[in-house]
């Protein structure tokens, strides 16, 4: 719930124009109000086309309730916590590492890398490759040619079609290569030896090479195919993961930090100069100031609202039945609702013990009740309620009559225990409505309390500067 929260009240990056003028447009609870940041907020929240006073005083009036709440948590020393401070420190390098990290040198120095690897590989690209390895039974020159002319023979046999390759890599390699019938992959020169490499990629591809008589032994190549280096396109996103999991991101930094000390005359490099950047980020860059501070107030206002409205009030099940109790007249269905339970029963004897185990148990506990008679669920399937006529094809066919879903051979005889409402009869029958209309007016008598705790002013003139007809 935190995370959707602050994501739908932030949202993006929006880019805010500043004037060369930036007044105070309010003060609340002790804080100025900048111009930029009102309008920063207005952007971001208001809908409508043209802004004149009223609009601009009906997001003024909103802006002040947001700081007055804001104001409440940090009397509260919500911003002092380390819990809220390692949230806020995460949010903001989040934000943080699209301005510091350097896109231009990461983007650079990854095309370097590709030319690099590129340079590497060589212009024949990769070789798809698999590979027959023996050894002779000693380094005497008989055992040598020996092998070799073995070796030589089978190549024929492979060419006559009389053995495939990997069935002789299986049988006579002596390399781990052998149990997947001697194949390598796609390679490249800079994976074998140089003297192999060089004999190998003087074939081209769909070749059976000759054997060559290395200080490995004797080696016999199968090169089933070819492809060229791919291009930058196809890499990057590899290539940009690649740096970021190396460290390449706090040299992207570095660039930044460098760059701003240059131009500002710090005598400072590298990490003496990101860090000192990274704690005047918010002055440096005003849209990330923005985005800072609304990331910062945003964390507040969810965690002292949470504390005074949100959960107090939907925890608190005597403020609830009260309220309730003072206002049964707003709540009344525009349908009949059905209470209790829909059971569907292996027999009609089985529906009947159902009823007598329940006999005289209060609706809100059907379900615990009826969970000790058949805890295996193998004798009843119940579903229930509250039912909204319409809401439940069971329930209509049941208990309202109307309908006919296809019912369960296992459990053909179905009946209901409960009743049809036409009113709510306690507040756990209407339990959204209730909680969120108590809710709403908590929250409006504690903005009451604020405005009064607090206090605030709003420089008028200086709004009314920002309407746009």
């Amino acid at each position: 719930m935190r995370r959707a929260f602050i994501t739908c009240l932030l949202m993006a990056f929006v880019t805010v124009v500043l004037a060369q003028d930036n007044p105070v447009v309010m003060n609340v609870a002790g804080y100025d109000v900048t111009r930029s940041e009102f309008e920063y907020f207005l952007q971001k929240n208001c809908v409508e086309d043209t802004l004149d006073f009223k609009t601009i005083s009906k997001y003024a009036d909103l802006y002040v309730n947001f700081k007055l709440k804001v104001a409440a948590a940090k009397s509260a020393g919500i911003d002092t916590t380390a819990a809220f401070i390692n949230e806020y420190k995460s949010y903001r390098d989040i934000y943080a590492d699209k301005i510091l990290v350097d896109s231009t040198w990461l983007e650079t120095r990854a095309k370097d890398l590709y030319h690099e690897n590129e340079e590497t590989v060589g212009p024949q690209g990769y070789y798809d490759v698999s590979m027959i390895s023996l050894l002779p039974e000693d380094e005497k020159e008989e055992s040598i040619k020996a092998t070799g002319m073995h070796l030589f023979e089978r190549r024929q046999a492979i060419l006559d079609g009389e053995v495939s390759f990997s069935e002789v890599a299986k049988q006579e390699s002596y390399d781990i290569l052998a149990e997947d019938g001697g194949y390598m992959g796609w390679i490249t020169r800079t994976e074998l030896p140089g003297a192999v490499a060089d004999q190998l990629f003087m074939y081209g591809p769909d070749t059976l090479t000759m054997p060559i008589w290395t200080e490995y032994g004797w080696l016999m190549f199968e090169i089933r195919g070819q492809k060229a280096f791919e291009p930058y396109e196809e890499q990057r996103s590899q290539i940009m993961q690649w740096m970021h999991d190396n460290g390449y991101d706090r040299f992207a930094k570095y660039s930044t930090a460098n760059k701003y000390a240059r131009n500002h005359g710090w005598e400072v490099r590298d990490e003496e100069a990101l860090s000192r950047l990274d704690s005047i980020l918010e002055e440096a860059y005003p849209d990330f100031g923005n985005v800072s501070m609304e990331y910062h107030d945003g964390l507040l206002l969810f965690e002292i609202s949470n504390r005074k409205i949100w959960n107090s009030i939907s925890s608190d099940t005597t403020l609830l039945e009260k309220w309730f109790d003072g206002h049964r007249n707003d709540y009344v269905f525009d349908k009949p609702v059905f209470k209790g339970c829909i059971m569907m029963c292996a027999s009609e004897d089985i529906y009947n013990e159902v009823v007598k185990v329940t006999e005289g148990v209060n609706l809100e506990q059907l379900k615990s009740r009826i969970d000790e008679y058949d805890p295996e669920h193998i004798k009843v399937h119940a579903q229930y309620g509250p039912f909204r006529k319409g809401a439940n094809s069971y329930c209509d066919a049941i208990v309202f009559g109307e309908g006919q879903p296809s019912m369960s051979v296992s459990f053909p005889y179905t009946g209901y225990i409960g009743r049809v409402l036409e009113t709510p009869e306690v507040w756990t029958d209407v339990p959204g409505a209730v909680i969120s209309d108590a809710q709403d007016a908590a929250e409006k008598a504690w903005v009451k309390e604020l405005r009064k705790q607090y206090g605030f002013k709003l420089y008028k003139k200086e709004l009314k500067v920002m309407c746009t007809e």
